[in-house]
């Protein structure tokens, strides 16, 4: 039995073990589900719940690992068939090598078969395979050199090529051995490998530095299987199914439907969609969510005011309309918590002597809402009036609005129609932003429908027989009324989850749900709706910003004490802010950094730039040209902005430095190289029509064996390790409560970054298209180049900018 049929039957056997172990986890949780717990204490309750926490723990890791492992054995048995196809008896490559990884520490020191013949890629992670490869090819020699040795991998050298293509550093393993001289160990080992090297490995040449091992490569062949192989699968290159047959909902955006997007919202809608697009590349059945949060005393206000002024044609776009009514029908409210009636702040604000209302205790505060009522009537006078008009004489606009609330929570006809249209309008706005970016959602879901559906009383009941469940009181130990709360820090201590550091706070404060009076509260609803989602997905993902990371956090453990057996399907996804600089926001009072407003700022900025590169050209006076290259350029430099900073930090925008085309790290200049990567292929075909070129070989006949240059096995390195980025980022480790997930979406920013700037490099050292090109060298040479820049067409089309290139019908973003 040689190397790869040995590890074939380990990763066989440990395969078969993990089925067996799911199984038997799968009959132990059902048991604790099944055992009843009528009249069983709290304590008992908790240690049955514990205990199928534990078990549920086990068995989702259990699962992950069983994914991987038969992940593993499919690319095995793949190579396997495949290379018995071509030729009997020929040693497996690359693929094979990859399942028998995890087990090689196992197998014994017996001298095996070595590897040998060309390196062809079958599977979707090129980098996987070319590793694989190469460590059991080392690791077959190594075993005849000292059988003994606990091998660690060779890895990808990506930061000195001069010492090797793979590294590994032995000094470890020969501590843990007792050679004490690691460096000769290293020295003998790469003598006794080296005059062992044959065309047919893809080892070239074993090289030591210290304790380090550096392998180099037989390069030519790794060319012509990633090239291969990335030419084959087309545009689904850096896709695999390794994900295949799980169901994952993303929540993202859920911009409360009363204003318009700013640009935090903006931020999360443009994650939101990036991680669905990369969970999509990994094999997720992918659902993007809108959580309607139509209920509530801000929409309320809204709906009350926007009902009264439909006979005013709006003078902006709908979501930026109705922004400015909640604006200042939220004025209105604030002025009357103050004791100042409606009628005295019109008037005086028709006299022009509102400031006179700055005195008394409250100066401060009535200050704050007189600056605000003289802004807004600055910008839109009419809308200020009109709503004057149809409050004026309203005692109590808050009260007004509560009991539209309450109507429209109760599905009475007349409220849904008020409200629905309200919200609808406003939500036709928001899309019209998205739209901008290419962003859309399969559902939205109103928070009103949970009431509506029976969803909320059903879990009600849920939350009440809960033993941590302190019921709403109109009077409670202090005499006052209080709302239905879960005792947190009760349950905490209960289960024994961790506190302090990596764990909860102490003193963790309790969770209202519900009113004294009854009435669900939007935490409440937050529970129902997770755990409707819940229902419907293997993994949730809620994009919310880091400011709700209490709340989310209380959720989540509502969650864990109601469905304890699922509460590692849900995750918050939390990101920070961001700014202008020298700019506030303020929605209760109608000052935003508008998402389109940035828009169109960045689009005047990229215009100025652009009328002093074409000044005297005939371009120059082209509109329309104008339009379509300033509408690609704000919107690709919207997303790179807000997708190359990592999610925990805060994003600082200066208009003026993301919109340099000189520097290498802005969208501008990514789109730059393709424009004139564009070119090029434009070029090439015009010469290959005059004759003046000849056409490119096809892929089996480029002379691979002239690639030696570093730079272009930089590019091909990017080439290959492409797929398996994208899987990491899509599938980090997911971590126990209350830890969160960290989605790293800036790498795959960062990798297309370092990918442009190695190309435009490369690209001014090698003259592509002259009349030299008919030479074998540079006529290989294009080949790969324009191979490599359909790549990264693919990486800043199909991921980096999500579709950034493809054209949109209209630009609706007004002013």
């Amino acid at each position: 039995m040689d190397a790869y049929e040995q590890r074939a039957a380990l990763a066989e056997k440990a395969l078969e073990e993990l089925v067996a172990k799911v199984t038997e986890l799968e009959g132990i949780i059902q048991q604790r589900s099944n055992e009843s717990s009528d009249g069983a204490s709290s304590e008992e309750l908790i240690r049955l719940r514990q205990e199928k926490e534990q078990y549920a723990a086990e068995l989702k890791a259990t699962k992950e690992l069983l994914a991987k492992k038969e992940y593993q054995v499919r690319v095995l048995v793949q190579s396997l068939e495949a290379e018995e196809a071509k030729s009997a008896g020929t040693p497996t490559p690359a693929a094979a090598a990859s399942a028998a990884a995890s087990s090689s520490s196992a197998t014994s020191g017996a001298t095996t078969s070595i590897p040998k013949g060309p390196v062809v890629f079958r599977t979707d992670l090129p980098l996987d395979e070319l590793s694989a490869r190469v460590n059991a090819e080392f690791v077959s020699f190594a075993r005849q050199f000292n059988p003994d040795g606990a091998y660690p991998d060779l890895r990808l050298n990506d930061g000195h090529l001069g010492r090797g293509d793979f590294a590994a550093n032995l000094k470890g393993m020969c501590s843990r051995m007792g050679i004490k001289d690691a460096n000769k160990f290293c020295t003998d080992l790469a003598d006794f490998i080296n005059p062992k090297l044959t065309p047919e490995n893809v080892m070239k040449e074993v090289l030591t530095n210290g304790a380090f091992i550096n392998a180099s490569i037989h390069r030519a062949g790794i060319f012509r299987a990633a090239i291969t192989r990335a030419a084959e699968m087309g545009d689904a290159y850096g896709t695999s199914k390794t994900q295949q047959g799980k169901r994952v909902i993303i929540e993202h955006t859920s911009s409360n439907p009363n204003g318009p997007l700013h640009i935090g919202n903006l931020r999360n809608s443009i994650l939101g969609a990036h991680l669905a697009e990369l969970f999509k590349a990994v094999g997720y059945e992918v659902s993007q969510h809108f959580f309607v949060n139509d209920l509530g005393a801000q929409i309320g206000l809204t709906a009350y005011g926007y009902v009264r002024i439909q006979h005013l044609k709006p003078k902006l776009k709908n979501d930026q309309w109705i922004g400015l009514i909640y604006a200042i029908m939220n004025t209105f409210n604030e002025f009357q918590k103050l004791g100042i009636s409606l009628r005295d702040v019109h008037d005086r604000l028709q006299a022009g002597t509102l400031k006179e209302l700055i005195a008394g205790p409250q100066s401060k505060q009535i200050e704050d809402y007189v600056d605000v009522t003289l802004d807004l009537n600055s910008r839109q006078p009419e809308l200020v009036e009109e709503l004057f008009k149809v409050c004026i004489d309203v005692p109590d606009v808050r009260a007004e609005a509560g009991r539209l609330n309450l109507a429209y929570e109760n599905n009475e006809p007349e409220a849904v129609r008020v409200f629905r249209k309200m919200v609808l309008d406003c939500l036709v706005g928001v899309q019209q932003t998205l739209d901008t970016y290419n962003i859309r959602h399969d559902a939205f879901d109103f928070e009103s429908e949970l009431g509506w559906e029976g969803s909320n009383d059903r879990v009600l009941d849920l939350l009440r027989s809960c033993p941590f469940y302190v019921p709403q009181t109109q009077s409670n130990a202090e005499g006052k009324p209080e709302g239905g709360h879960f005792l947190m820090g009760k349950f905490i201590e209960a289960a024994g989850l961790p506190c302090g550091k990596k764990g909860y706070q102490k003193n963790y404060p309790n969770f209202y749900l519900v009113r004294p009076d009854g009435s669900t509260l939007y935490t409440c609803r937050d529970v129902v709706y997770t755990l409707k989602k819940m229902k419907q997905a293997d993994l949730v993902f809620n994009i919310i910003a880091s400011e709700q990371n209490l709340p989310q956090e209380k959720v989540a453990l509502a969650v864990r004490m109601l469905k304890p057996e699922e509460q590692q399907k849900q995750y918050h996804i939390s990101y920070e802010l961001v700014s202008l600089l020298d700019r506030k926001m303020s929605g209760r009072r109608g000052r935003y950094v508008l998402a389109d407003d940035l828009y169109l700022e960045l689009k005047d900025a990229i215009r100025l730039i652009m009328k002093e590169k074409y000044e005297g050209k005939e371009l120059a006076n082209d509109e329309a040209f104008f339009d379509e290259v300033t509408d690609e350029l704000a919107t690709a430099t919207m997303k790179y902005v807000l997708l190359q900073t990592g999610v925990k930090n805060k994003i600082t925008i200066r208009v003026a430095d993301v919109v340099k085309p000189e520097s290498s790290s802005t969208a501008s200049f990514c789109l730059y190289n393709f424009a004139r990567t564009s070119s090029l292929f434009r070029k090439h075909q015009e010469g290959v029509e005059a004759g003046k070129y000849p056409p490119l070989s096809p892929i089996d006949r480029v002379q691979w064996e002239l690639f030696e240059d570093d730079m272009e096995w930089e590019l091909l390195m990017s080439l290959i390790s492409f797929p398996s980025l994208i899987l990491s980022i899509a599938c980090p480790p997911l971590p126990a409560p209350p830890q969160l997930p960290e989605f790293a979406s800036q790498k795959l920013i960062e990798f297309l970054a370092r990918l442009v700037q190695l190309y435009s490099k490369y690209y001014k050292r090698i003259r592509v298209l002259t009349v030299r090109s008919c030479r074998p060298l540079t006529f290989s040479r294009t080949c790969i180049y324009l191979l490599v820049c359909f790549f990264y067409r693919l990486v800043k089309r199909r991921y980096c900018s999500a579709h950034v290139l493809a054209r949109r019908r209209t630009r609706r973003c007004g002013r």
